[in-house]
């Protein structure tokens, strides 16, 4: 439908030479848009998987020190707390931008701070 000489969004959508498993419209999910459209880096992509796997990787020795002593002592719980509530908002926005990188790794940092957490309290 043309309106004073532009056409509606949909009209150009429809007359686009994107082919239609690449339009936005379709319901492929968020990360296949992302890369019909940008042509996802996948070099990046790694490197945003391996800085997950080493941020998330530097929580495991706290709880395992955590878990073995039963020491909670020089742990400040309004920093985990206010750092889980963090985290876990991170997740959200990682699945709602569609990223692998910030999802596995906000969701595996969110059960080991979460596990931080539960030990502060069980151990007071």
């Amino acid at each position: 439908m043309v309106v004073s000489g532009l056409k509606s969004r949909s009209a150009m959508v429809a007359s686009s030479s994107i082919p239609v498993h690449r339009r936005p419209s379709q319901a492929t999910g968020l990360l296949a848009q992302r890369a019909a459209v940008n042509g996802m880096n996948i070099a990046l992509e790694c490197a945003g998987l391996a800085a997950a796997a080493l941020t998330t990787g530097s929580f495991v020795p706290q709880v395992v020190r955590t878990w073995r002593t039963r020491d909670t002592r020089a742990i400040s719980l309004p920093m985990y707390v206010m750092f889980t509530a963090g985290v876990a908002l991170w997740l959200i926005y990682g699945i709602g931008i569609g990223s692998i990188a910030v999802t596995l790794s906000n969701g595996l940092t969110l059960v080991l701070s979460a596990t931080i957490l539960v030990l502060k309290f069980r151990y007071r």
